[in-house]
């Protein structure tokens, strides 16, 4: 019986802490956004919007040594993401990861192609690294910061 009783406490425990964790990191101001284009990690890029008053995301993706990051739009109360063009008047464009244990930032070499501005990159750390993405967009100055967690 004591156990039984120790099973049951040790595997709620452990449902409560992975609750905790997920509620912790990025994520958990994003309640109601729609799954990204890409199935990639997705966040508003704060500080510009585009004529119609539509708000501009950043949803980036890690594979194979390179990241990739896409723009996106999406009308209020929309169930979908809209792709945004990079080769717009997007001007600026820095791209920079940061390793929060290792409290180390390195600037990326982003390269602007038709779909998506790309960058080499091989995350240094297997814990969590976020992207930094600053932008200008019609004179307006915006930034991204996209959460990676280790899978």
């Amino acid at each position: 019986m004591k156990n039984k009783q120790l099973l049951i406490f040790a595997v709620s425990l452990a449902m409560s802490l992975s609750a905790v964790r997920a509620l912790a990191h990025a994520g958990h101001d994003r309640e109601g956004l729609p799954i990204g284009l890409h199935r990639g990690n997705v966040e508003i890029i704060k500080g510009i919007e585009t004529a119609d008053g539509m708000e501009i995301y950043a949803e980036a993706t890690v594979s194979d040594g390179t990241l990739k990051v896409y723009l996106l739009t999406l009308k209020k109360g929309a169930s979908e993401f809209t792709a945004f063009s990079t080769k717009t008047e997007l001007k600026n464009i820095e791209l920079k990861v940061e390793y929060p244990r290792a409290k180390k930032t390195e600037k990326l070499s982003a390269t602007v192609k038709d779909d998506s501005i790309e960058a080499s990159l091989t995350p240094k750390e297997p814990n969590r690294f976020l992207v930094h993405l600053s932008t200008t967009y019609r004179s307006k100055k915006g930034m991204a910061k996209i959460q990676f967690e280790a899978q």
